[in-house]
């Protein structure tokens, strides 16, 4: 099965080309959902994390991670956001690994897509066959950033200094949407990707380094 990485900055719109790919029938693996799952359920992790960013770090009547606290602290703190990183990226790439696994066990036709942020810095360009990078200006990405997450510019612009600029990403892949009209212009350049893909044969260079 052809692995195909989706990733983009913040507010970049990589999570709406992976919704309309789920809508066309693609099986759509998403890094922030298992990371979510396992940072929540995964014992181990949550001693590590607990660890590093204290007793906050877990909401207490839930019992899930306490995101936006983690959020403000690693995002503020390089240290603590590389050792989150350390923590939280082999074990996601691990169970991404193991998902198209199963998806090519059942002989599911088509691509799989993973979407992940953090997909050059965690790896995971290593275990696709190509990567398409979703980008947008930057003041279109603050504004949807405040919009979507409730965040203050100064806390967008935080966020976004965080991950690897547009041009090195996009340098780095194999194809890059533009994302900087409307919803329905983005659709219909995600279908265009979706027919590209589709005729496109897995390359045989796939690394598994990190397993």
């Amino acid at each position: 099965m052809i692995r195909v990485g989706i990733t983009g900055g913040m507010a970049s719109g990589k999570s709406e080309v992976c919704e309309k790919l789920r809508s066309l029938g693609v099986s759509i693996l998403s890094a922030d959902l298992i990371a979510h799952q396992l940072t929540d359920t995964d014992p181990k992790m949550r001693r590590a994390i607990t660890l590093l960013f204290g007793p906050l770090a877990y909401d207490t009547p839930t019992g899930t991670l306490n995101r936006s606290y983690v959020g403000r602290v690693a995002f503020a703190d390089k240290r603590k956001l590389s050792s989150l990183n350390k923590i939280v990226h082999p074990q996601v790439l691990q169970a991404i690994d193991t998902e198209v696994a199963r998806l090519e066990e059942k002989k599911i036709a088509g691509y799989a897509a993973i979407e992940a942020a953090l997909l050059f810095e965690s790896g995971l360009n290593r275990q696709v066959d190509y990567v398409l990078t979703v980008v947008a200006q930057t003041d279109l990405q603050i504004e949807r950033g405040m919009n979507r997450d409730k965040l203050t510019e100064a806390e967008v612009r935080a966020r976004l200094s965080q991950q690897l600029p547009a041009e090195a990403t996009m340098n780095e892949s194999d194809f890059v949407l533009y994302n900087n009209s409307t919803l329905d212009a983005l659709y219909q350049k995600t279908i265009f990707f979706h027919r590209l893909f589709t005729g496109l044969k897995p390359r045989l260079a796939r690394k598994h380094d990190n397993l």
